[in-house]
């Protein structure tokens, strides 16, 4: 069953979220907390073939952001750090009030995988996916990063200076949540230089992170900042090619293709049932560029 529905952040701020859930419960959640510039609408294949496989699904918007942007009363410029220790925090517990005792399960995307920890209550997760995620600094970046930060960084003076730039912005990115990030890619340590990991160490349970090469901001050395930051947790590190035909032109973050159904999903499925990872799987192995663990 899919069911939308909206719920009050603590702050007052209206969210809009859509809740999956399965005719036979295997009494897991999954949250899917998405990344910048995508709308929960991105995810809607993925949740619902987890909940084909048992799984509570909830997907959101964050505020200023798509069906949330919508809603009565939602402020504007919003930040990450709203984004996350709010909005984020708001549906972690909510769908732990709703479903009390089952497992939680974090599937983070994109920057929601690098400010997950920035959530208090993201120490509930007992298992976490990573998907594209990495420290968004300029040190740690490739050159393809770096190539899109310095797009960006003209882009973000054209915002200032130009009128009407800021609107092409704010229709995917709200522009106090794009310049945030742009203001922590300058900075060595990114995020971490102003916040805490204090959460970040708190996790415990098992952490994935699942990474496409050609993804611009996920280069490997980024990618290793980030998991450093979970020091109490096992963390485990998979990089892989465009899989499948036609899977090179699926754009910058594949992760939600449909056409992965057979060859990513049903592997996040067994990882989060705690059973064959993705790295002793001979035939996924041949596929992958390289694993390891960390």
């Amino acid at each position: 069953m899919k069911e939308k529905t909206v719920i009050k952040a603590r702050d007052g701020t209206a969210l809009a979220v859509t809740r999956y859930v399965p005719d036979v419960s295997n009494y897991t959640t999954v949250i899917v907390a998405p990344a910048m510039g995508c709308r929960q609408k991105r995810y809607s294949d993925l949740a619902a073939f987890l909940c084909e496989q048992g799984y509570i699904v909830y997907t959101f918007d964050y505020r200023g952001v798509g069906r949330s942007l919508e809603q009565a009363g939602a402020p504007r410029g919003p930040t990450l750090r709203q984004w996350a220790s709010i909005d984020l925090d708001t549906v972690i517990l909510a769908a732990r009030k709703q479903f009390p005792g089952y497992e939680l399960v974090g599937l983070a995307h994109g920057v929601s995988g690098e400010i997950v920890g920035l959530a208090p209550a993201s120490t509930f997760f007992s298992r976490l996916i990573l998907a594209d995620a990495a420290l968004s600094s300029w040190a740690l970046a490739n050159w393809r990063g770096r190539l899109r930060l310095l797009g960006a960084y003209f882009y973000e003076a054209a915002c200032r200076w130009i009128p009407g730039v800021s609107f092409c912005v704010s229709r995917s990115v709200p522009l106090g949540v794009f310049r945030e990030w742009l203001s922590w890619s300058k900075l060595p340590n990114g995020l971490f230089h102003h916040y805490s990991n204090n959460n970040y160490q708190k996790l415990r349970g098992p952490v994935l992170s699942l990474n496409f090469t050609r993804a611009p901001f996920s280069a490997p050395r980024a990618v290793k900042a980030l998991l450093g930051q979970f020091a109490n947790a096992h963390c485990s590190h998979v990089r892989l090619k465009p899989l499948g035909p036609g899977l090179k032109n699926s754009g910058h973050y594949p992760f939600y293709d449909k056409r992965l159904k057979d060859v990513l999903w049903k592997e996040l499925v067994l990882w989060m049932q705690g059973k064959e990872p993705f790295w002793q799987n001979e035939a996924n192995r041949k596929r992958s560029t390289r694993t390891y663990t960390g």
